[in-house]
């Protein structure tokens, strides 16, 4: 990745602050942005049928980053699980940008 090109991701990426118990997505949100676990603890929970399931997360995980790339909404719903749960969120159409310039992904995945 070029400099310029992260100099620019930078610009458009914003940090959000979650304190416990705090939903940072529920399931059926429309996902626009790709969220990246930077401090503190998150949980997602999932609903699979008539099964529930419980993740913890931990920092320099990503979370519902296959709903981002299919632009897709979220099946799971997260909750922040520390006083202080810190997200950086990167809107997806910068990554979609990204990746038909640099031909990461094939040309029309995005549409």
């Amino acid at each position: 990745m070029r400099s310029e090109t992260l100099i620019a991701l930078a610009d458009r990426v914003t940090v959000k602050n979650y304190s416990m118990g705090q939903t940072i997505t529920e399931a059926g949100d429309t996902c626009r942005e790709l969220l990246l676990l930077i401090e503190g603890d998150a949980k997602i929970h999932y609903q699979t049928g008539g099964l529930a399931r419980i993740e913890q997360v931990r920092p320099g995980q990503t979370l519902d980053e296959l709903e981002v790339l299919a632009h897709s909404n979220s099946e799971n719903t997260i909750v922040a699980d520390s006083e202080t749960t810190r997200i950086l969120a990167i809107p997806s159409m910068p990554l979609t940008t990204y990746s038909t310039k640099t031909q990461i992904l094939p040309a029309g995945f995005w549409n």
